[in-house]
């Protein structure tokens, strides 16, 4: 339950990105009656329609929430294609098509990069006992010369631990 308020503490901020009243308690509604799909379908469209621009960290906070919902696959595009903001470019970089890398019975695949420290967080996806296809299983984040730090989807905050994993070392006062 902490997890799934926490979350939306986040929701509340990023709907808040939005110029207008009626667009932030569009978006909030959407949370308050658990439609996060649609809301966070109206907050990526808005977003980009009114060229809100976003900092790296928020546009990585955006990619999590999305993943979160299982909707990062229909709005990777328009999350990576969100507006910079160039007064605060933030440490973290989103990439909507990294190929995969093979690893074992899993497939990782590149999504969220630190630029300070080279830091990547990766999607990891789990060969099906058949083989033909992969599943979502979780999250690493990786650093040349480091463990490799997991994080297992079945933890309801898996996704917001990897991306504090990425973020946190490099993380300085202004970065959102």
């Amino acid at each position: 339950m902490a997890a799934y308020a926490a979350e939306g503490r986040v929701w509340t901020r990023l709907a808040g990105l939005l110029p207008s009243p009626e667009d932030v308690e569009l978006v909030q509604d959407c949370w308050d009656i658990g439609e996060q799909e649609g809301g966070l379908w109206q907050l990526v469209e808005k977003l980009l329609a009114q060229g809100v621009r976003v900092d790296g960290c928020t546009r990585a906070e955006i990619a999590a929430m999305a993943v979160q919902w299982d909707v990062w696959d229909q709005h990777r595009h328009d999350i990576v294609a969100l507006p910079d903001d160039p007064a605060r470019p933030g440490p973290l970089r989103v990439y909507a098509d990294m190929e995969p890398v093979e690893e074992g019975d899993r497939l990782l695949v590149p999504w969220i990069r630190c630029t300070r420290c080279d830091r990547i967080l990766s999607r990891s996806h789990e060969r099906t006992s058949w083989g033909m296809l992969h599943y979502p299983s979780g999250y690493l984040v990786t650093l040349r010369g480091e463990a490799p730090l997991e994080f297992d989807n079945e933890e309801p905050d898996a996704v917001w631990a990897a991306l504090a994993a990425v973020s946190a070392p490099c993380r300085v006062p202004g970065d959102d």
